[in-house]
């Protein structure tokens, strides 16, 4: 019941209730299942996640090293339960800057996802997403494009006619848009963006993080439109991605960044 009312609290972006539940839980699993159990693994991951949400990121890591660290122990390298906090320590070190770090642990979850014959899966898309990023995060940006583009052959695999992830449009948006493909960048981000709209709750940065990326494609757009309807638009983005930032002290960095765009000429 505990874990349950974290993760409905988590789905609503109550991250410090969530993360208060979950600190609760863990200790208690780990005082029963002395040995390590599945119930552990996944309470270790969920508390993880919540902390890479809220922006500690280290902490976020080493839970996630030491939920992977179990699964390797109890299912080895290939089941779903060692893969997705694998995936997650990628995710860490990705948000901390460290791209290249974050590029060797989705190059091996691959591995063992093709070995698993799982190479279709869910957590293969997210691999491939995420393994995209951090190779437009070094501004490899072919390599990154290869890769978004098999994170969405894995979807249509699945599931022949599936669109691909939100979380999949707003990484190539954002691998466009650095690669100097800013009306590419724009096309596929507005349906992305109306789709998180309709989808997150109000509190999810998910809208937020987009919002702001559009409004920086917008900024970068100059002459395409005239500079006062793209100022406003620049102001209402920013504007709507500072109200959901500024619910969540973790992001004060992300609301500034906003402000100053609402601000801008």
């Amino acid at each position: 019941a505990l874990g349950n009312r974290a993760n409905l609290l988590s789905a609503q972006w109550a991250l410090d209730s969530a993360r208060a539940l979950q600190e609760i839980l863990l200790p208690a699993l780990q005082r029963v299942n002395p040995e390590g159990h599945d119930r552990v693994l996944i309470a270790e991951s969920n508390l993880a996640f919540t902390r890479l949400r809220l922006g500690d990121l280290a902490a976020a890591e080493s839970g996630f090293v030491r939920a992977h660290a179990m699964g390797l122990r109890l299912h080895g390298p290939r089941h779903p339960l060692s893969l997705i906090p694998l995936n997650n320590i990628g995710r860490a070190r990705y948000l901390s800057g460290r791209a290249v770090a974050a590029e060797s642990v989705y190059r091996a979850s691959l591995g063992h996802l093709r070995a698993a014959s799982a190479a279709t899966s869910a957590t293969a898309t997210t691999a491939w997403i995420w393994l995209g990023k951090s190779l437009g995060a070094q501004r490899r940006f072919p390599e990154a494009l290869v890769a978004l583009d098999s994170a969405a052959a894995t979807v249509e695999a699945r599931e022949p006619g599936g669109v691909p992830p939100a979380e999949y449009g707003v990484a190539r948006s954002e691998v466009l848009w650095a690669a100097g493909r800013v009306d590419e960048a724009e096309r596929a981000l507005r349906p992305v963006l109306d789709r998180l709209r309709k989808n997150l709750t109000a509190r999810d940065v998910g809208v937020a993080d987009a919002a702001m990326l559009l409004a920086r494609i917008v900024q970068a757009r100059r002459g395409a439109v005239p500079d006062s309807a793209r100022a406003a638009e620049v102001r209402a983005l920013s504007n709507e991605a500072l109200a959901r930032y500024r619910a969540l002290p973790a992001y004060a960095r992300q609301a500034a960044q906003a402000e100053s765009l609402a601000k801008a000429p």
